[in-house]
């Protein structure tokens, strides 16, 4: 009986624990006495996933889940919170809402570098009950990724896109002229001055990325820019070694896939979600 019903009780599960006082929703054990009346007690009650569906407000079970998880998006090294403002648009269409932590305020009054932006990172983490569906872009996938391998137990599931697979010395050797011409003014409207940059970008020179990726068992989607050459091998090796991972190019975009293209960075990000 158990076997059979299965889904029944899981959903019965999260009717038992979900709350929405804005909508009028709450938890009730309803579901889950009548489940084990009929496992211990041999009653006879008839089991409908349908009779555990909130009408006209969740009417996908799945729907339910994904309000338990935390699901945040991480912004990559010269971007902001706000780069995602047009992903997070499309995702609210689907009652998907959306954390966007400002990791250069996680940097403020501290010292610049890759490990205090990482004890910063997971003190935000942490400080969520439940599990967490992570997606990050370039130094947000990093993030995303030590995350993941330090508290497995708290990731539901994790999205890298364009996360390189080791850092390109040269690259950032070049980046780093370049960010010395760049100025201030460019760095600020980033939320980040241009000193703290560099000294961030120096920090991660030395880090080995793909360490332990073999370990990590969460469900896991690799995306990239079709046009960004840099990271589209690194992309493939990452679903080579995170064990059921899968890879998808995002057409019409480089890098900054956010920005390039929210529209359809937010179907593939959704699509993932929903299908946990």
């Amino acid at each position: 009986m158990a076997d059979s019903n299965a889904w029944y009780f899981r959903n019965a599960l999260v009717r038992a624990n979900y709350t929405n006082l804005q909508k009028g929703i709450y938890e009730t054990t309803e579901y889950l006495e009548v489940f084990l009346g009929n496992l211990l007690l041999n009653e006879k009650n008839e089991l409908h996933n349908r009779n555990l569906h909130i009408s006209g407000l969740l009417n996908d079970e799945k729907d339910i889940c994904q309000k338990m998880n935390k699901n945040i998006l991480i912004h990559g090294l010269g971007q902001n919170e706000t780069s995602w403002d047009n992903v997070e648009t499309e995702l609210n269409k689907h009652n998907i809402h959306v954390e966007k932590p400002d990791l250069y305020a996680m940097l403020s009054g501290k010292k610049a570098d890759y490990d205090t932006l990482l004890q910063g990172f997971t003190d935000y983490c942490n400080s969520f009950d439940g599990k967490l569906n992570l997606c990050g872009l370039s130094l947000g996938g990093i993030l995303a990724l030590d995350y993941a391998k330090k508290f497995p137990d708290k990731i539901n599931s994790m999205i890298l896109i364009g996360t390189p697979y080791r850092i390109p010395r040269f690259l950032f050797f070049i980046q780093k002229l370049i960010f010395h011409l760049i100025p201030e003014s460019l760095f600020e409207k980033t939320g980040c001055n241009k000193k703290d940059v560099i000294s961030l970008t120096d920090s991660m020179a030395a880090l080995d990325i793909a360490k332990d990726t073999d370990k990590i068992t969460c469900r896991t989607l690799i995306l990239c820019g079709v046009k960004d050459k840099q990271n589209i091998d690194g992309a493939r090796l990452f679903c080579r070694n995170i064990k059921g991972s899968s890879f998808q190019t995002v057409a019409n975009s480089a890098h900054e896939v956010n920005v390039d293209n929210p529209g359809e960075l937010s179907r593939m990000i959704l699509d993932f979600w929903k299908n946990d």
